[in-house]
């Protein structure tokens, strides 16, 4: 299975996942209600990121003590970058031989409501990541997305001193609204490393 063949399976994955979660609220709201309500062109932002212990008591390859900006009110979503301080660290170098999982629980009624998306990165994750998430990819490690060279995650670490990031995701012009907690789970390639993360980001009608 060739590597562009996996990428384009697992943005597919994410696609029908999102179609899934709006047909799941369908039926619960009024016909001229839920198109706009639900899903659609949307503006994401990030509440916080931080580190999760991988399974099977694994060291975790990824370390991270990042701050993202806040906006004073809710047009400047829609009009300004957000900016990240702080650092993170790889403990091992990551490339397209590792896998990965992303789960995303809405927060629904008080509590977070799990797997409500699933996307699994069956291989090729460094790539996966610098295709589908190009201004994270360049925010962090400061190397346009566009490249052509082999995608590696070196292993060092990396300090972030107000960096804009655009989080546009261009292979998913429509996703879900809400607010959203997403795990990040990878494994090398022999099962031997693992690394865990969590994004909890808010997705907003872009207007």
């Amino acid at each position: 299975m060739c590597e562009s063949c996996a990428l384009v399976g697992a943005s597919r994955l994410l696609r029908v996942a999102t179609v899934v979660y709006v047909l799941r609220h369908d039926a619960r709201a009024a016909p001229s209600k839920w198109i706009p309500s639900y899903a659609g062109p949307f503006v994401l932002y990030m509440d916080r990121m931080y580190s999760c212990p991988p399974p099977d008591n694994k060291e975790n390859m990824f370390d991270v003590h990042i701050r993202p900006s806040h906006f004073r009110s809710p047009s400047l979503v829609q009009t300004t970058l957000q900016t990240l301080d702080g650092n993170f660290t790889w403990k091992t170098t990551v490339d397209d031989s590792w896998v990965g999982v992303l789960k995303s629980d809405l927060w629904n009624n008080n509590q977070w409501k799990e797997n409500s998306i699933l996307y699994r990165i069956p291989r090729g994750f460094c790539s996966t990541i610098r295709t589908n998430f190009p201004g994270l990819y360049e925010t962090f490690y400061g190397v346009s997305a566009l490249t052509k060279t082999p995608c590696r995650f070196p292993k060092k670490t990396y300090i972030l001193d107000n960096k804009p990031i655009n989080w546009t995701m261009p292979n998913f012009p429509v996703l879900p609204y809400g607010r959203f907690k997403t795990t990040c789970l990878t494994f090398s390639a022999k099962n031997d490393k693992a690394a865990c993360f969590v994004f909890e980001v808010n997705i907003v009608a872009k207007l």
